[in-house]
């Protein structure tokens, strides 16, 4: 279960589902250890690393008025990512957007397009 919450957070792209696929909200105690999973992985990041925290909702699902929308599961997500990755290893950047919208891709795309720069 871990896992496929894992998969919902990070999933970036809406696609209907069919009738058969049921979805599950995390609540805030699964949060929290999601939250320390993402977290000890990024922490053994061996390269530049950012953390992009959508904190206006991380799936299409998650908005006000839709049926995922949680307010107290993501708060516990993103302070438990706050509190555990380790920032000389991995930068954080809160952004006040829905995963879902055009300015958080292109703040991931310009993000990425700057980590790869670096590498050259």
């Amino acid at each position: 279960r871990a896992f496929q919450a894992l998969f919902f957070l990070i999933s970036l792209i809406s696609v209907e589902r069919p009738a058969n696929v049921t979805l599950m909200r995390t609540s805030v105690e699964e949060n929290i250890k999601i939250g320390r999973k993402i977290a000890e992985k990024l922490n053994m990041a061996k390269g530049p690393t950012v953390l992009m925290l959508p904190l206006n909702g991380i799936s299409a699902l998650d908005r006000p008025g839709q049926i995922f929308y949680g307010v107290a599961e993501n708060t516990a997500l993103f302070n438990e990512l706050r509190a555990n990755v380790n920032r000389e290893v991995v930068e954080i950047q809160e952004l006040h957007m829905h995963i879902n919208d055009q300015a958080f891709a292109e703040a991931a795309a310009e993000k990425l397009i700057s980590l790869l720069a670096r590498k050259e």
